[in-house]
């Protein structure tokens, strides 16, 4: 198995194990704790304009469905990032053992 494809296997391990532990996280109302977990999908959300409603003398953001497309286009970018991480020292580790 070449470098490339052991990096795209753990990246994609990686980013699913904290998208489910993300997920598990804001279901007991770690909301902040969630968001460090699954960052690139906070992010990515954070990059949607939000519509501003007023529900109970209290503003806040509507999501939309940009909002939750952007929020799973982290899952794609979560693969992309952590493989590139491990890619590189992967391959720093395969050249020297040359």
């Amino acid at each position: 198995m070449n470098t490339l494809t052991k990096s795209l296997i753990a990246g994609t391990i990686i980013t699913l194990v904290l998208f489910g532990c993300a997920y598990l996280a804001a279901e007991r109302q770690f909301i902040g704790f969630s968001y460090l977990l699954y960052w690139q999908g906070w992010f990515l959300g954070m990059l949607v304009p939000c519509k501003t409603v007023v529900i109970l003398g209290i503003e806040e953001c509507e999501y939309t469905t940009l909002s939750v497309v952007a929020f799973y286009a982290g899952l794609p970018m979560g693969i992309a990032v952590y493989s590139f991480l491990i890619y590189i020292p992967l391959s720093i580790y395969k050249h020297l053992t040359k």
